[in-house]
């Protein structure tokens, strides 16, 4: 399926905040946040939208009901109140790191709260976690396992492990730091492309070829439908020339492309990115995939005509 941009309208609605500080209105609104400044006339709550994006709001004191303001040590402990021994965990720096720098700390700055005793049974879970961790066991994807039983699944677990750390990479929108630190597993770079994306041939030179780390490259997916194009089929039919004649002239290191599709089945308003049309008549851009592929059958290259 061709890729699309999509464009969400977000609802201006910020989110829910454990133990923030919060306004209600005398009209029954409640804004939940954190108390930025206030004076004898007005109060500003800047409030939390998303993990990233914040707006600050200003209300007249004449129109507020009840102002609460959590105390500090309430705030502090809404920042670690979720913490947990990671999924996976190989050794106990993780959750020592967790102990030395946030929880044992709430306690040396908080030493009256009322969350002393929540925070304490937090440090006694880790620390138990930390004898488990200390004396052989492993924890991998949320599931703890002896010596014994990560000895007889040795490879699948370290496969998880590394795949979570790709995971992480590619979260991160990191991809020149995964291909460095896991290149070397795998036997060829597979990339998508379509219309919407860069430039092809500055997508494959500039961004895709000097991070393959000497790869084969594959173009696993890539297409075009014959209605986003002003000329129609034409169009889709030229779309494939230009993927090919890019691909011709870069075989050395670019070794594979595959189009999306042969055939769709619509829906209505949708005209399909196959090069084949409903009642399979082949469209402009299946000629043109026939040539090259004749070509290559009748022992030729396939792609000289690009050249």
């Amino acid at each position: 399926m061709l890729l699309r941009r999509l464009f969400l309208i977000l609802l201006a609605t910020p989110l829910a905040v454990s133990h923030a500080d919060s306004v209600k209105l005398k009209s029954g609104e409640v804004i939940e946040g954190k108390v930025i400044s206030s004076d004898a006339t007005s109060v500003t709550i800047e409030t939390q939208f998303s993990p990233t994006i914040t707006d600050e709001r200003t209300v007249a004191r004449a129109d507020i009901a009840l102002l609460s303001v959590a105390s500090d040590d309430e705030a502090a402990f809404t920042k670690i109140r979720d913490l947990k021994t990671p999924a996976t965990a190989l050794d106990a720096r993780a959750c020592t790191d967790i102990l030395d720098n946030q929880l044992r700390p709430f306690l040396k700055k908080f030493p009256t709260s009322t969350r002393i005793a929540d925070v304490k049974a937090m440090i006694k879970s880790f620390e138990a976690d930390i004898d488990r961790l200390r004396n052989g066991e492993k924890k991998i994807a949320g599931e703890w396992y002896d010596a014994d039983a990560y000895a007889a699944e040795k490879y699948q677990l370290e496969a998880t492990v590394i795949f979570e750390a790709m995971q992480r990479d590619i979260a991160a929108k990191n991809y020149s730091a995964a291909m460095n630190d896991f290149g070397d597993l795998f036997d060829v770079v597979s990339v998508h492309w379509y219309v919407d994306g860069p430039d092809l041939e500055f997508f494959m030179d500039q961004l895709v070829q000097p991070a393959s780390l000497g790869k084969p490259v594959w173009l696993a997916e890539t297409g075009m439908k014959p209605c986003f194009s002003l000329f129609g089929e034409a169009g889709q039919a030229l779309f494939y020339s230009r993927v090919l004649r890019a691909f011709a002239a870069r075989q050395e290191w670019w070794t594979g492309v595959s189009f999306y599709d042969l055939h769709d089945d619509l829906t209505p308003g949708d005209c399909g990115s196959g090069i084949t049309r409903p009642d399979w008549s082949n469209r402009a851009a299946f000629r043109v995939y026939q040539h090259v592929i004749g070509a290559v059958g009748a022992g030729g290259s396939g792609l000289a005509v690009f050249r």
